[in-house]
């Protein structure tokens, strides 16, 4: 999937609209698997939940490594390769799974958290690289009474003139 969207809040995959309707309906699991995603207006994949419980799963299973590819969103508009943010009393669950995140603007993979939501996030065995554009690699961020949970495990995170990885409040 590459080139998709042409205002903000459009990209190759968005679920949901911050602030507004949960991306997924609750209890439920979208998968993206072997995928090559990129060129996004904004963010390359985009998740966005207020309420309910739910998973995304980002994941290569091929033994080839350009296999599971996001990266390259627009070098003027493009933001992160990989958005995630949680409101209000969301649940949820994401793992990105031996894929190679490069070359997005701002971030590699980045997660809001507020309210009271809570987040699993794991990275593993990711190539997370900035190349000729992108500030930092994995921001991981909550407010309010948000909670964050981070496995960080694997990867080879390099060349961010920001962070390679950064969790805060």
């Amino acid at each position: 999937i590459s080139g998709a969207g042409s205002t903000a809040g459009e990209g190759p995959i968005v679920f949901g609209v911050p602030g507004g309707a949960n991306g997924l309906q609750t209890g439920t699991t979208a998968t993206i698997r072997n995928a090559v995603i990129g060129g996004g207006y904004q963010h390359n994949v985009a998740y966005y939940g207020q309420s309910g419980t739910t998973t995304l799963l980002i994941e290569r299973t091929s033994p080839t490594v350009g296999a599971c590819d996001i990266g390259n969103n627009s070098a003027t508009t493009g933001a992160d390769g990989v958005m995630v943010q949680l409101d209000g009393t969301a649940v949820g669950t994401v793992t990105i799974q031996q894929c190679r995140l490069r070359n997005n603007r701002l971030a590699a993979f980045r997660a809001l958290v507020g309210g009271t939501a809570t987040l699993a996030a794991t990275v593993n065995g990711a190539e997370v690289v900035h190349s000729s554009q992108g500030g930092d690699g994995i921001v991981l961020s909550n407010a309010d009474d948000a909670d964050v949970t981070a496995s960080i495990t694997n990867n080879n995170i390099s060349g961010f003139p920001g962070a390679g990885v950064l969790v805060g409040q």
